[in-house]
């Protein structure tokens, strides 16, 4: 086993207790990592290679650094080291900066406490917004239980393998490993007709895209082109822009809980038009993260 060393620096404030307390009430992360002892282990796919990596606290919460080492049964030349590094930062968004967020939500009587308590927490993505696809897809109008399942039932078909220190990790597909599934066997997956043709469209559109392209391009760009994908509405494009690619400056389409909660403490109608009416004061700066502490934070 070959193994690399490495050292991210977050933006101040960070708090990786509370990353790994988000992850620890994540239904769809169940299983895909361990943690111990303050030590988050995963795995990722890059270019047909299964990457194990570790990630533990080296730093505060005002000088915050994170320790990660890569893990791989073959060698990793330093290129897809750095791609590897570059989508670990994405997923746990140790670039962004809350205090705009935090700015605003302090003078808001209806977060401020929510703030407070999870102070120092950066959103944890998907692994990849094909992952994030993945998961809207087979959650969508389907009981929690089933939609894992049907994660489950994916990941061991076509997922990496790797071991380490006696545990086996599987790592999500990209996207073009999935080029050769039928739809019977998304099907297998699945277990709804509609449901396996959405995913098909998934895969094909993901496995042709530039990624480069979904993180660089303007929101309403890859808005439009996550709509053209069939099966994705509007909540599923706004989710994605969210939750798979760290677009946190807007909340678009806001989901029954969040509404349900924004209607409790707010006292807005329980509808997306009031939900979007509280959120005004953060839209164009941190709507997003407005959105994921309220659900975060339990309402």
């Amino acid at each position: 086993m070959h193994e690399y060393p490495h050292i991210l620096t977050p933006t101040t404030p960070f708090d990786f207790d509370k990353t790994l307390a988000f992850l620890n009430s994540f239904p769809p992360a169940y299983g895909d990592q361990t943690i111990e002892d303050g030590a988050l282990t995963k795995a990722l796919r890059l270019d047909g290679s299964t990457i194990a990596f570790s990630v533990v606290s080296a730093g505060t919460l005002d000088s915050p650094a994170l320790e990660i080492r890569l893990h791989s049964e073959s060698a990793l030349d330093e290129a897809i080291q750095s791609r590897a590094l570059a989508q670990i930062a994405r997923w746990l968004s140790i670039d962004d900066d809350l205090m705009p967020f935090y700015a605003i939500g302090h003078d808001d009587p209806q977060i401020a406490p929510l703030i407070d308590r999870l102070y120092g927490y950066h959103q944890v993505r998907f692994i990849s917004p094909f992952e994030n696809i993945v998961w809207a897809m087979l959650s969508a109008r389907n009981g929690r239980t089933n939609a894992t399942n049907a994660k489950r039932r994916l990941l061991e078909r076509w997922g990496g393998r790797i071991r380490l220190d006696g545990a086996e990790y599987l790592a999500f597909p990209e996207a073009h490993e999935l080029l050769p599934a039928t739809h019977d066997d998304l099907l297998l997956i699945a277990r709804q007709d509609y449901r396996a043709r959405f995913l098909g469209a998934a895969i094909q559109a993901f496995a042709r895209v530039d990624e480069a392209w979904l993180y660089s391009a303007p929101d309403d760009e890859v808005y439009r082109w996550l709509r053209g994908i069939e099966g994705v509405g509007e909540w599923t494009a706004s989710f994605i822009l969210l939750r798979g690619l760290g677009r946190m400056a807007y909340l678009r389409t806001p989901e029954e809980t969040l509404i349900e909660i924004v209607a409790r403490r707010y006292g807005t109608p329980a509808n997306a038009k009031g939900t979007l009416q509280a959120a005004r004061p953060y839209q164009g700066i941190a709507g997003g993260y407005w959105a994921h502490y309220l659900r975060a934070g339990g309402g």
